[in-house]
This record gives structure tokens, sequence and C-alpha cells, in this order.
């Protein structure tokens, strides 16, 4: 699969998939569907959301998941195939996405895999890499250690690593630190090794993947997600948080995601979190998954 970086929205021409990335609050889904209502030659677009949190029924607000006439008016996958109470495996995304995926390439439609989940999105494009989730314990011990060293560790089994992962990518460098130290995966095994859908195989083959990945300075992105989380909870964040407690524990995996943990506690405990403040929790929370986002976006242009 060849990747081939765009300039803006307006330079894709609907050939190939276009993977429309960016950190949360960036304004992708915005602009691509007002992208396909200019174009009656891409309404046909299918549309693959690569959200871990919007894979929740219910989870409709928090996650900005398309509803409405932007939920109806396209063709979506990726969205609403799982319970809250129910774990989300980068296989069971696949699973999901895959089929309606290669379906759609095979007739030759147009397809934009649009969100922020970089693991979905590599996993979905590159095939899927063996080994287990990270251990807990594992990644523990790995916090105090500065990137530099975790960095050089990762290096001394293969020097590729060091071309491929940048000092900075500290998600993907302690990853890759359980798969390699703990697990026992080489480089061949996680870059030159790994399983895909049988028809995307064929296809990808001959399927150029063209990427987009909006940015903004910091400052942006506090302004645009602190009007957004506004705009949430005036739309009924609260509400929908308090009926999922009323169906699913606050321990339930789609409630322990980004915004939803912070809310589930001042559902809770309005006393002692009391709104403002849970605003300001929520804020900083996707500011940090933010610079998570910025670091995957600047790691995928260097690996390409």
């Amino acid at each position: 699969m060849k990747r081939v970086f765009l300039a803006s929205l307006e330079e894709w021409s609907g050939k190939g998939v276009l993977s429309l990335m960016g950190p949360t609050g960036s304004g992708k889904t915005t602009a691509l569907l007002a992208q396909l209502r200019r174009s009656s030659a891409l309404r046909e677009t299918l549309i693959v959301s690569v959200d871990a949190v919007a894979v929740y029924r219910g989870l409709d607000i928090g996650s900005a998941k398309a509803m409405g006439a932007d939920r109806e008016d396209f063709l979506w996958s990726g969205l609403d195939f799982k319970n809250p109470d129910e774990p989300c495996t980068v296989r069971d995304f696949l699973d999901d996405v895959e089929t309606p995926l290669a379906q759609a390439i095979e007739a030759g439609r147009p397809v934009v895999l649009v969100g922020g989940s970089g693991f979905y999105e590599n996993a979905l494009v590159e095939g899927l890499a063996p080994g287990a989730a990270s251990d807990p314990d594992f990644q523990t011990q790995l916090v105090a250690i500065p990137n530099e060293i975790l960095h050089k560790r990762l290096v001394s089994f293969d020097k590729r690593w060091g071309e491929f992962l940048h000092v900075n990518d500290r998600y993907r460098l302690t990853r890759y630190l359980d798969l390699v130290e703990r697990q026992g995966f080489n480089w061949t095994d996680l870059r030159e090794t790994k399983s895909r859908h049988p028809l995307l195989r064929k296809l990808w083959s001959r399927t150029e993947c063209v990427v987009l990945g909006l940015d903004w300075p910091r400052e942006t992105y506090v302004e645009r997600l602190n009007s957004r989380i506004h705009s949430m909870w005036s739309t009924g964040w609260p509400e929908e948080v308090a009926d999922l407690l009323s169906r699913y524990p606050a321990s339930a995996h789609g409630l322990e995601t980004i915004g939803y943990k912070e809310v589930v506690q001042h559902i809770l405990d309005p006393k002692h979190q009391h709104e403002e403040r849970t605003k300001e929790l929520v804020l900083f929370a996707h500011l940090q998954y933010v610079k998570r986002q910025k670091t995957w976006l600047r790691g995928l242009v260097s690996a390409t």
C-alpha cells in the first residue's frame, strides 16, 4: 500500500482511499461532509469511521458522532457495533469494517477513512501485526524512563527501529518495547508479517492511499475544544451519560473513554466535581490526547 500525502481536501479526486486523519477537534468530519455535499460524484462515498469511541452504541454526543442528516445522507461503517460494556479490540474493528471496505474498493466507489484513532487506521491500511495487548505492569515500569532511553533500548534490538520511530513518539515506543522486549517479536514479525482480509490483500496492492492530516496550533485546539465541550454539554451530554449509567456500570469500557470518564464522575458525585470543573477536566484530557495524536501524525509522515 503506497501512501501519498495531499495538501488540501480539494486535491482528492475520489480515486484511491482517502485517509483523513487528525487530532480530535480538528474538524475532519465537518470538512469531509461539506466536500462530499459539494460534489455529486462523491455522494456514493463509503465513510469508514476510524474512532475508538464511536464504535459504541449510545455514546453519541461525547464522541461527536455523525447524527441526523450527516448520518442518513451517507453510507457509514465502523459506528455502533459494540455495546458500552463490551471491549473493542483492533481485531473487532477490522472485522466490522474490512468487508464493506473491500466491497466498496472492488466496486470502484470512493472511500474515506476518517477519525483520530491512528492505531485502527494503521491496522486497516498496513495490516494487523501479531502480538497480544500491552501488559499494564510492564507499561508501568516504563513510565519514569525518558524517551531517549526507551528509544535506545528498542534500537538495541534492531537499528531499523531508530529510523522507523521518532524519539518523541512515546506511545509507539512503549508499545513496540512490549512487543519486542516482553513478547519476543522482531522487526520482520511486526513490520513485514501482517494479517489482512483476503480480498483486501489483493485490492490494497493496486489501490493508492492518499493521506490528508488536519492540524492546528495548540491555542486553536484549546479554543475549538472548549467551544465543542460547552456545545456538547448544552446539547445533553450529561443526560446521555446518566441514561447510559442507568443501564451499564461506570466501569463499562465505553464509559472509561476520554471525556465520558470525566462526565461519569460528575454524574456520580456532582458536589465534588461540579459542572465547570468537569468541563476543565474534559478539556485537559482531550488536549493530552491531541498531543499524542499529533505525535502519531508526525511519525506517519516521517515513516513514509
